[in-house]
């Protein structure tokens, strides 16, 4: 930078970095017991299908959650 010494130019990147850093969002969300347990049982299910308990809970968990309203026909 121009008419900035080593120090300042330095501080400035510093500054600029933490307010990148605070810009960011962080996004936290809770998976219900219910849907935990449904992910599990896809995750161990050997034949490659989906129980409809299964099915049913992740609709459910999908048709509730607020990040999803409105996103699913």
């Amino acid at each position: 930078m121009v008419g900035v010494d080593r120090k300042t130019e330095n501080l400035m990147r510093t500054n600029a970095q933490t307010e990148e850093e605070s810009n960011r969002v962080n996004l936290s969300v809770t998976i219900p017991p219910d849907v935990k347990k449904a992910l599990q049982l896809i995750a161990r299910d050997e034949n490659n299908t989906v129980s409809r308990i299964t099915e049913n809970a992740l609709r459910h968990f999908i048709s509730q959650h607020p990040l999803f309203v409105g996103s699913t026909g």
